[in-house]
């Protein structure tokens, strides 16, 4: 983790840069994520990282799902820090919308150094993205470009 947060220092000879690429669709893909509330909502989800010590470097999305990129420390598992913005975020959504949560699952993929800007540029174009583009396409696009087979189950609503 190059970034030291909350004036901690790193562990002597530990170097790391462990960024990754998260998406997570509302359960059953509902559309309750309105553009005008996403910046409050992709905010609040900045928040929530800062306070669990790792880096929400970007988020963005549409009205049924988001993308993440993180960037965590070697102490912290990916799940963990997915599993607290999506509990965290989705407890405070319900306040603003019943019934709303996130899907259980998730899909995950490890960024490079040499490929954070581009995420990041195709994490901020969601709304134009998805103009061309569902999310099972896009899904199963970034799947099939990191090498991640899709079981017989495929990718859960």
């Amino acid at each position: 983790f190059r970034t030291m947060l909350a004036g901690r220092s790193p562990v002597a000879h530990s170097f790391t840069s462990l960024k990754s690429h998260i998406i997570f669709s509302t359960a059953g893909r509902r559309r309750l994520i309105r553009e005008e509330l996403q910046p409050e909502l992709w905010a609040y989800m900045v928040g929530v990282a800062r306070n669990y010590d790792f880096l929400l470097m970007k988020v963005g999305g549409v009205e049924d799902h988001c993308h993440l990129l993180i960037e965590t420390q070697p102490s912290l598992a990916v799940a963990k820090a997915v599993q607290v913005i999506k509990a965290n975020s989705s407890r405070w959504r319900k306040r603003h919308v019943a019934g709303f949560e996130w899907q259980r699952k998730y899909a995950g993929f490890s960024v490079s150094q040499s490929m954070t800007a581009k995420t990041i540029a195709y994490i901020a174009n969601q709304k134009e993205h998805h103009r061309r583009r569902t999310f099972d396409e896009e899904l199963k696009e970034l799947l099939r470009l990191n090498g991640v087979t899709i079981g017989a189950e495929g990718f859960p609503d």
